[in-house]
């Protein structure tokens, strides 16, 4: 049996794989729910060091996902984030939107408050990909709304595309 040791994960024999792997970790004061999933029982090990790799750089992807998600937001011909930040004022009270949108800065307005607080919920990894290596999962809170801005990447982060799920 040859394993291969993952942060998060631990061993994985990579020559009789499940199919599906999950974790929930602390990241930044919240849960982050990672997972692995594989089309096939047996991988090359190149494909889980890729893994490896990536999941060590899990803050500086983020750091990167959340620029583009402000720059989504600001663009004029995109509009994933206006909308996901649209459906959220519309979907919540004021009440609700408080804790978001407190802060002292009145120079922004509410929708800008919002971009600036997503949070990674959700990393999904595809080893067996290359283009789609990686899902980013993206909300305000999870307890509000079920809607995700969603940031596809390959192995190195560089994104594919950005979406709106529910």
């Amino acid at each position: 049996m040859t394993t291969f040791t993952l942060p998060f994960f631990g061993e994985l024999n990579h020559s009789n794989l499940n199919d599906y792997y999950d974790v929930e970790i602390d990241f930044g004061g919240y849960k982050l729910q990672i997972d692995l999933n594989f089309e096939h029982k047996v991988i090359d090990i190149n494909r889980l060091v890729a893994v490896k790799d990536f999941l060590g750089q899990i803050n500086n992807f983020d750091k990167i996902n959340k620029e583009r998600i402000k720059q989504d937001y600001l663009d004029e011909s995109c509009d994933t984030v206006k909308t996901y930040v649209e459906y959220f004022i519309e979907d919540n009270d004021e009440e609700e939107l408080l804790p978001f949108i407190a802060y002292e800065d009145k120079t922004l307005s509410i929708e800008q408050k919002l971009v600036n607080v997503f949070k990674l919920v959700r990393l999904g990894l595809y080893p067996d990909s290359i283009e789609r290596f990686a899902t980013f999962d993206y909300t305000v809170d999870r307890k509000l709304t079920d809607d995700l801005v969603v940031i596809f990447t390959d192995q190195l982060a560089k994104m594919d595309y950005m979406t709106l799920e529910s």
